[in-house]
């Protein structure tokens, strides 16, 4: 009995019989003819000895790979197009991995009581949520070393850093496994008492809703000018201004990020 390989077709995982013997066979023919194996003649064109381009290439996979397998008509260019892909990473070529679903790591050390709570309530997000998702607690100093200068826990979601050093709630989990936009929080002013407090409220804001956002700081006047502010404490979300002159209290911060979300 053949051995079964699994292959990604159209995002699905699809088990197959035979696939490594129908590459062989493929290879051998095209070395037969005097072609390349991935299919490529001597000019570097996208044909093999027999004088195949990549289509064909294709359609003779589905067609050894049919005879071990069931390929229905309706899904026979997916199949083709997966398997060509396929045969060429057997030969070394760079050919973009497919993603079946969402791969989420966090990255921490061993031990690590913050870590170990994270990995847990985004499985539970993962589980409420109904998210499907490839997740991983990556606990290997030298894996973890690859990241560079970043403090753990660290989120990666698809390979990309969303999150580094942070304590996050479930909600600001959900935000980003659910792929929320990150929000820009500006206060602005010079860094008086009014400006100080205006900041604290709208951490507690922030903390209070569960929201991923970025909460920053503008203290340069020439910074503070360019948003057409006289008065200051004030308050802008992603670049629009949303009070000046005073200090806002949480809720109204939180109205504020709310209506902003919309």
């Amino acid at each position: 009995m053949s051995d079964i390989s699994q292959i990604l077709i159209k995002g699905t995982k699809v088990g197959l019989a035979g696939l490594e013997q129908a590459f062989e066979q493929v290879s051998a023919e095209a070395q037969a003819r005097g072609g390349d194996q991935d299919g490529r003649d001597q000019d570097g064109h996208g044909r093999d000895g027999q004088g195949r381009d990549d289509r064909a290439l294709g359609d003779r996979l589905v067609e050894l790979v049919g005879e071990n397998n069931y390929i229905a008509e309706a899904v026979r260019d997916d199949y083709r197009d997966a398997l060509l892909k396929e045969y060429k990473r057997s030969l070394g070529m760079d050919i973009p991995e497919e993603r079946s679903v969402m791969e989420i790591k966090v990255y921490g050390m061993s031990g690590c009581t913050r870590c170990a709570t994270l990995s847990e309530d985004i499985m539970a997000v993962l589980a409420e949520r109904g998210i499907v998702a490839d997740f991983e607690h990556v606990t290997d100093l030298d894996r973890f070393a690859e990241l560079g200068p970043v403090a753990p826990p660290v989120i990666a979601k698809n390979g990309k850093i969303v999150s580094s050093g942070r304590t996050l709630n479930r909600a600001q989990i959900a935000n980003i496994l659910e792929g929320g936009i990150r929000m820009k929080i500006q206060i602005l002013g010079t860094g008086c008492p009014k400006c100080r407090k205006a900041y604290e409220h709208a951490e507690q804001a922030i903390r209070e809703l569960g929201v991923a956002a970025e909460l920053e700081k503008v203290e340069s006047i020439k910074d503070i000018m360019k948003c057409d502010i006289m008065v200051t404490p004030a308050i802008a979300i992603d670049g629009k201004v949303k009070v000046s002159g005073k200090i806002p209290s949480v809720d109204d911060i939180k109205t504020y990020i709310t209506e902003s979300r919309l």
